[in-house]
């Protein structure tokens, strides 16, 4: 049976549930109830198909209906007949509801009929109600409030009847949308019985409950010696909290607003903490008042009125005065200092009640009603009923300043920022710039084993996409950790709503540092990490969305540690199988996916992980399951997948191997950098495709094909498939292979990368064959060929000139193959096989795809008169050479001519003549496609600059163009000799552009690089450019050191090599800063001011030694005293050690000493890869990318917070630790890993033990394995430092294989002992701490229970710290002994001060636990 079937429920109906799917959710801004339609999920369709034939069939007997009677109702327009019922009648007009549908027919009394019982068996299909114990904050619901109730529509949810109004109208309280209203503060909770009153007086119809309210046994006593005295004829102001009927209401004292406040924030600070003195008691032993947590998800005090039913206590909330079943695990003991704060709630009645005149009555209930919908009222206490303590009240309007008494009233339930929701407005994430995450955060997201647990490879999940750049750069967060992404947000709106805005502000905002930024367009705070500074402000990087924006300093907040526990939120995530339809991802493409995964659950299958992106496939969630990557592909918003090719840059010159032959049309290459990592592949695919027999499916582009000739397994690219056999392209040599698709198999996900690593060669158009068929080359020509990169295997280079497109075969290098001493192309002429090329027209078959390549016959050592045309870097400049004149003259006139050319249709272009903007004129061009559809990026190919360029001012240069598209380019793209590269600095630019830029200067060509760049000097009379530009980088300073942490990554050198365990790194981006500390050590005015050392220099300290193979100065550590006059020293900023003697090292000024070490002692995580010796030559001279491996760290702490804690160890005021009782659980996880750790645990690896490694060890005094860190090593010992206990321990260095590897979940958890040093105290007398003063700080710490106050953090490995013991901070007692100073005397009085005025108090209660106080 429906529960509508019988509105007469008993009892336990309260918790009836139902299961419905929303049709018609209405949240109107002018009514507190939220109205909605729906179906059960258990209709059967049929049954109302077939009940809906019957009624057209049925006899139609005109009748009179009154309102609320059930008939049949004919749609005009269709003819159709319908149940429904008669809502309203209007004269002759009924409006007829239509139960089965839910929408309203307006008709006369000639189209209402009545009908039979039989036809109303059969439920109403459409259910109506209103969402129980849900109001508005204030009066009316705002415009997100109504969109995320629209959002709700065609949802399913599970609901509890709670009453009925006439017509089978449903009270119904969803739970799952009441916890989104509260933690999105889009609404407030509000007690059953208190909502089912107000339900009756704003509908004015009566209303069955589910099951009566239950009396509030007990709370009369409690409030007739707790609740406020107010006298009678008093005027008070209230808020009226809760109400049965008129004659029973609870109301709140606006005046006691600041008090109820204190009191919550206390509560909730010591139960969110479950203090174990809260948690202790048992229900039956609460006493008369506890703490219990509503479901408002607050805590408050609560009065237990019976024994628990099935989990569930009904308790009645004292200071608001209603009651509502709750959890017992949500039930604690109330604190006992606010068992004596006054109840805040007390009893009340309308006095008008018994009166007859309707019209006060009327006015009275109007009154209550307002003060139940939020306003404030004033009430007159005209009475007080000692015997039922009850107040009977005159309610009076307080309208002329509710809003203010409210906001000082409810502290509590004041609207909190909303936090993010699925909503747009609620994600800082529309409309933004394309710049993602910076490196300092990719670090961080690497380390986060939070995701990537659930991030492996071939993993399947829910999520959802929070920001998109492209669809090949987007963020999106997972299902399984949304409701943690929830939680911190809100607790994050709920701290920065208490916060003023000119408090927290981030001091120094500079690139990397995590903060708290606002988002403009909904004005809440979210995590975030700094990419740039600004003027005014700082960009930032939203971390748990994914975009980047702008924003005032005083808009960005320090980051509260408590906030940065967990990792980000945004992953960065790339499609997978789809490439871009041009090169670059268009508006319309972008907007299309964006549209295709936003606000909706996706099913993501991570594919593969590409550096910090992982490629994902993403499908819809549901029957169809599409996939995304599909859907772009068939609405040629994309290309489905294609092996991505190795491409360059013309004048590129690169060291090959030549893979594949057909003919000096068309052969393959493989760079011969990338043959030792192909090599690797190649046998990893062998060992694979042995026994993997996954299919490959029809639909792939991707497969792994095994070619007959050699019996191999390569990797491969589908070109076409007919009649069950497969042409395939071997991607890594350029073979084209024909197999059966059933001996193809799948390519496995770790094969996707790196790229195809063959590239398509031809050496047309630099020759042409010697015979009469154009384009066909002789089998001997090819031999040749073979026989050349067969003999000149080793010494083979191949440099690129331009780029042709050929039907039927793609992109195509133009090259040649040449040694130092023949080329392929000469070869192939003198032998007769080729011909230098005649014709100056392309084959049918070939388009040019690039501009040709030429140096003009430069040499290196030879000197030509330039024309700088433009200027990007000093490593990146271009160039005329002024004997091109005549060249360009020519071009220009063809360019005039070919611009005055009609096309009708651009299309897609590449060459192209583009006009450029400043004088109107065209010019050659290579064209790139951007986001725009309307725009190209065009590059000139003869100057060097690039421009967007408007689609309407850009012509195709057609192929018979031949005078433009075979002219060599004539911007030569150049750097500067012997400038570093480094940073691009504004300064020099600018220098650059007004001392060069459109000027004749001289070149004296250097060289060239690889990429085909010309190195040069240049001059401009007696100035030489390059020594100018030198100084100007020298004067702007090296970049800030950056800190390098565990997990970081970057670009380094090897600066010096002890053995494969221990080895020095110079970053690249410091490179800058050693060659200038270098320079400035050794010119002449520092030599002058650098001062002899005449004295002892103490070892460690920082000193210029000369380095006697270059008689340069250098940074230099002593280490040791060899003699009186030699020192063994450390040259810090390269690692080497040498002998110096005295007279050659000098003191170092402070300009040198402020600048951190150089170069980073390191040693190699594996160092089994290399064969003894062979390490320094393997690294020498390259540029090298390094990750620093993760450490253990400790966990963030809140500074100035009172933590509690005790000591762990205890050695000196200077050196002991503390455990904090908030790291107890991470305690108890990390003994329960090493209880249950295998037997066999692998050693920790040589390389290894260097400081900062983590491993464990089995303790002989804590008979147990320990987390351990190291701390030193030499030929003797091994110091660990036991992480979890604060003390040290050594190891013989013999015995070192008893330290093993730290298991992962272990890495994991931050250390629980926190190292310290006492603040603003010394030792009394001497620099060392006396005995007796040592025991003395023992005996403080060590007895008692310890509040702690993190004040500085010194180093990585300590913190300074106040110690409070017994109310008396610990380092007031030893200056009170005798035993200590401080140093600050400032600092010794304000903690005189503090101890003498009690401020040094704990944050959590420190209360004799055995103390229970009862009223």
């Amino acid at each position: 049976m429906s529960p509508l079937e019988d509105s007469n429920l008993s009892a336990p109906c309260a918790l009836w549930p139902v299961d419905l799917k929303l049709t018609h959710v209405d949240c109107n801004p002018e009514n507190a109830l939220v109205h909605f339609q729906g179906q059960y999920l258990t209709v059967c369709e049929l049954d109302y198909n077939i009940l809906q034939a019957e009624i057209q069939n049925a006899q139609k007997t005109k009748v009179s209906v009154e309102v609320g009677e059930f008939c049949l109702v004919e749609d005009i327009l269709s003819g159709y007949w319908f149940r429904g019922r008669v809502q309203n009648r209007h004269s002759d007009l009924f409006d007829v509801f239509l139960v089965d549908h839910g929408n309203i027919l307006t008709v006369d009394a000639s189209h209402v009929a009545s009908a039979s019982d039989e036809l109303f068996i059969l439920p109403p299909k459409i259910v109506c109600g209103f969402f129980a114990s849900l109001l508005p904050l204030y009066k009316h619901w705002d415009s997100l409030g109504g969109k995320y109730f629209s959002s709700l529509i065609g949802s399913e949810i599970k609901g509890y009847i709670q009453g009925f109004l006439p017509h089978k109208v449903l009270i119904l309280e969803a739970p799952d949308i009441n916890k989104d209203i509260l933690k999105l503060s889009l609404g407030k909770h509000v007690d059953r019985d208190t909502f089912l009153l107000l339900v009756e007086m704003l509908t004015e119809v009566p209303l069955k409950q589910s099951s009566e309210p239950v009396p509030d046994l007990g709370f009369d006593n409690v409030l007739l010696f707790c609740g406020p005295k107010i006298s009678v004829g008093k005027k008070e102001r209230v808020k009226v909290t809760a109400a049965v009927n008129p004659g029973t209401f609870y109301c709140q004292l606006t005046s006691m607003g600041k008090d109820l406040k204190e009191m919550s924030d206390k509560l909730s600070l010591a139960c969110e903490s479950k203090d174990k003195d809260l948690t202790e008691k048992t229900i039956g032993n609460l006493g008369l008042l506890c703490s219990v947590k509503g479901k408002d998800e607050r805590w408050h005090r609560g009065f237990v009125q019976f024994l628990p039913l099935n989990s569930q206590v009904r308790v009645l909330f004292v200071d608001y005065g209603f009651s509502e079943s709750v959890k017992i695990e949500n039930i604690l003991q109330l604190p006992s200092d606010l068992l004596s704060v006054p109840i805040m709630a007390f009893p009340c009645a309308l006095s008008c009640l018994n009166e007859e005149d309707d019209t006060v009555v009327k006015s009275q209930l109007n009154y209550l009603k307002k003060g139940l919908l939020g306003d404030v009222v004033d009430i007159q206490i005209d009475s007080f009923n000692a015997e039922q303590n009850l107040y009977s009240v005159t309610l009076h309007s307080a309208e002329h300043d509710a809003n203010a008494v409210l906001h000082e009233m409810d502290p509590i339930n004041k609207p909190k920022t909303n936090a993010h929701c699925e909503l747009e407005e609620h994600a800082p994430q529309d409309n933004l710039p394309l710049q993602y995450i910076t490196e300092p955060t990719k670090a961080h997201v690497s380390e986060n084993s939070v995701f990537l647990k659930e991030m492996k490879e071939g993993s399947i999940f829910e999520g959802y996409v929070e920001h998109v750049l492209n669809p090949t750069n987007f963020w999106l967060r997972t299902q399984e950790r949304n409701q943690n992404f929830e939680d911190m947000m809100s607790k994050m709106t709920e701290y920065f709503s208490e916060l003023r805005l000119d408090e927290g502000v981030l001091v120094n905002p500079i690139p990397g540092v995590a903060c708290c930024a606002m988002y403009e367009k909904d004005m809440h705070y979210y995590r975030a990490v700094v990419t740039d500074t600004l003027e005014n402000g700082a960009e930032v990087f939203f971390a748990d969305f994914g975009n980047t924006e702008k924003v005032p300093y005083m808009l960005i907040k320090t980051l509260p540690p408590k906030f940065a526990v967990e990792p980000d939120f945004a992953l960065n995530c790339s499609l997978a199988h789809v490439v871009p339809v041009d090169d670059v991802w268009t508006v319309s493409a972008t907007d299309y996916f964006r549209q295709a995964v936003s606000d909706r659950p996706l099913l993501v299958h991570v594919v593969h992980k590409r550096k910090d992106r992982y490629v994902v496939d993403l499908y819809e969630k549901g029957n169809q399951g599409r996939s995304i990557a599909m859907l772009m592909a068939t609405a040629k918003m994309a290309e489905y997948w294609k092996h991505t090719l190795l491409t360059f840059r013309a004048g590129s010159e690169l060291a090959v191997r030549c893979s594949y032959i057909r003919s000096p049309s068309d052969f393959w290459c493989q760079l011969r950098s990338n043959l030792s990592k192909l090599d690797e592949l190649m046998e990893k695919i062998q060992q694979d495709y042995q026994t993997h027999a996954d299919p490959w499916r029809p639909n792939e582009l991707r497969c792994i094909v095994k070619c007959q000739d050699d019996g191999k397994w390569y990797r491969g690219c589908v070109l076409n498939a007919q009649d069950g056999e497969v042409y395939v392209i071997c991607v890594d040599t350029g073979r084209i292979v024909k197999e059966k698709s059933h001996n193809l198999r799948a390519m496995k996900a770790e094969y996707l990368e790196p790229e195809g690593q063959a590239f398509r060669c031809s050496l047309y158009n630099l020759i042409e064959p010697a015979g009469s068929s154009p384009g066909v080359w002789s089998t001997d020509a090819s031999n040749l060929l073979k026989e050349f990169v067969k003999d000149k295997l080793k010494n083979l280079k191949c440099t690129i000139y331009s780029q042709l497109l050929e039907r039927n075969k793609g992109l195509s290098n133009v090259v040649d193959l040449h040694t130092p001493l023949q080329s392929a192309t000469n070869l192939l002429v003198e032998k007769g096989f080729a011909r230098q090329l005649e014709s100056e027209q392309f084959l049918p078959s070939v388009y040019p795809y690039s501009f040709h390549y030429s140096l003009f016959h430069l040499s290196n050592g030879s000197k030509e008169t330039v024309f700088v045309t433009h200027v990007c870097s000093p490593w990146e400049l271009y160039f005329q050479l002024d004997k091109n004149e005549e060249i360009l003259d020519r071009i220009e006139k063809s360019v005039k001519i070919c611009s005055e050319m009609h096309v009708s249709d651009v299309g897609q272009v590449r060459l192209c003549l583009a006009k450029y903007f400043v004088d109107g004129k065209w010019y050659r061009g290579l064209a790139y496609p951007v986001q725009s559809a309307l725009h190209l990026n065009v590059f000139f190919v003869d100057y060097g600059n690039m421009q967007v360029v408007e689609k309407s001012n850009v012509l195709p240069i057609p192929k018979h163009a031949t005078d433009l598209l075979l002219v060599p380019m004539l911007a030569l793209r150049c750097r500067l000799s012997d400038v570093p590269q480094g940073e691009i600095l504004a300064e020099v630019n600018i220098w650059l552009e007004k001392a060069i830029l459109n000027k004749m200067l001289q070149a004296t060509i250097v060289g060239k690089d690889e990429e085909g760049t010309i190195i040069c000097d240049l001059f401009d009379g007696s100035l030489h450019v390059n020594e100018k530009v030198k100084e100007l980088i020298a004067m702007q300073g090296p970049k800030e050191k950056t800190q390098i942490k565990p997990g970081f990554r970057g670009v380094g050198f090897v600066s010096h090599v002890n053995s494969v365990t221990s080895f020095y790194i110079q970053m690249e981006e410091d490179e800058q800063a050693i060659l200038k500390m270098r320079e400035e050590l050794n010119n002449t005015l520092s030599k002058e001011n650098l001062e002899n050392i005449t004295g002892q220099v103490n070892t460690g300290a920082v000193v210029a030694g000369k380095y006697d193979e270059d008689g340069a100065f250098y940074r230099a550590a002593v280490m040791d005293h060899l003699s009186e006059s030699l020192m063994k020293v450390e040259f810090i900023d390269y690692g080497n050690e040498a002998t110096v003697d005295k007279k050659n090292a000098r003191i170092l000024t402070r300009t040198f000493l402020t600048q951190p070490r150089l170069s980073i002692p390191c040693s190699l995580e594996n160092s089994d890869i290399f064969v003894p010796d062979t390490f320094a030559g393997a690294v020498a001279g390259k540029s090298l990318a390094v990750e620093f491996i993760k450490q253990l760290s400790l966990a963030p702490v809140q500074m100035d917070f009172g933590y509690s804690g005790f000591a762990a160890a205890v050695t000196t005021p200077c050196e002991f630790s503390v455990v904090l009782e908030d790291m107890l659980l991470v305690m108890s996880n990390v003994s329960t890993v090493l209880e249950n750790l295998p037997d066999d645990l692998a050693s920790l690896p040589e390389a290894a033990f260097i400081p900062g490694a983590c491993g464990m060890v089995k303790s002989e005094t804590k008979k147990k394995w320990c987390r351990a860190e190291i701390i030193h090593v030499d030929s003797l010992s091994v110091v660990i430092d036991l992480v979890d206990y604060g003390h040290c321990a050594h190891i013989p260095y013999a015995c070192r294989g008893n330290l093993t590897r730290l298991p992962e979940e272990l890495a994991r958890l931050p250390k629980v002992a926190y190292p310290c040093t006492l603040r603003g105290i010394r030792p009394a007398r001497g620099e060392q701490w006396a005995d007796d003063a040592i025991v003395f700080f023992q005996e403080c710490i060590c007895q008692r229970n310890l509040l702690i106050y993190f004040r500085q953090y010194v180093s990585e490995a300590r913190w300074e710290v106040d110690i409070v013991a017994g109310g008396v901070n610990v380092a007031k007692e030893l200056v009170d002994a005798g035993y200590g100073t401080y140093i600050d005397n400032i600092l010794g009085l304000r903690l005189q001060q503090e101890s003498s005025s009690g401020r040094l108090r704990p944050e959590r209660s420190a209360l004799d636990r055995s103390a229970i106080l009862t009223l």
